[in-house]
């Protein structure tokens, strides 16, 4: 998986999340941290703080 990968599956994550809520603001008022893992490790970790950009970032091994 791509970092690129990795941010298009947690933008869509966070975007069904949104649209089940109903909350278009719902990302304004709330925090999320969001994980990629194959069936070892994590690949890549996602963080969207209130009101912020999503940050993906590799884990420090």
């Amino acid at each position: 998986m791509t970092k690129e990968a990795a941010a298009h599956l947690f933008r869509k994550t966070l975007q069904k999340v949104q649209d089940y809520t109903g909350n278009s603001e719902g990302w304004d008022d709330y925090s999320v941290q969001l994980d990629a893992a194959n069936q070892e490790s994590i690949v890549f970790h996602g963080v969207k703080k209130a009101g912020k950009k999503l940050i993906i970032s590799a884990p420090e091994n």
